[in-house]
């Protein structure tokens, strides 16, 4: 099978260079929650609307291409450093080569100053990850990552949202 073919149902995004909308079965409990979600990141799906927009190629399709891999790679440390690769590509200039972490700060600070105890514990985790070589799967670490995914989409939503 291609790569696409392979990602399980219910998957928005697909990675590999092919976008598109993936076959889901829609009854009344996920139609709901889908509703609830296009309606909650209206900003990003906007931004889409335009294939070619800058903004879009820049910015959206990129941040949702690295979240989208993130939902689905099962090693835990791996979906870490994606979601802060995802943080990096929003808030770090290009061709900047050190001090990304004050650049993420200074984003966190200017768009959503109550997500910096968050950043600092995902910090924490992703610095352990480098260093260790493993993340203990635990409830604590799985909710972080399931925090971080959402507030990664917060995020990408207020940078969309403030220019």
């Amino acid at each position: 099978k291609e790569p696409w073919a392979k990602l399980p149902d219910g998957s928005l995004f697909l990675s590999f260079g092919f976008r598109g909308l993936s076959p889901m079965w829609l009854d009344k409990r996920t139609f709901a929650l889908l509703t609830r979600f296009v309606l909650a990141h209206r900003a990003v799906f906007d931004s889409l609307k335009n294939p070619w927009a800058m903004r879009g190629i820049s910015d959206v399709v990129p941040a949702l291409d690295v979240l989208s891999s993130a939902v689905q790679i099962p090693d835990l440390g791996a979906k870490i450093l994606l979601i802060y690769t995802c943080l990096e590509h929003l808030f770090v200039p290009k061709g900047t080569k050190a001090n990304q972490r004050l650049f993420i700060m200074g984003g966190l600070n200017a768009l959503k100053p109550s997500l910096v105890p968050w950043f600092e514990k995902l910090y924490k985790l992703r610095c352990d990850y480098a260093h260790r070589g493993f993340v203990i799967r635990d409830e604590r670490t799985m909710g972080l990552v399931i925090e971080s995914v959402s507030n990664a989409l917060s995020l990408l939503i207020a940078k969309l949202s403030a220019v």
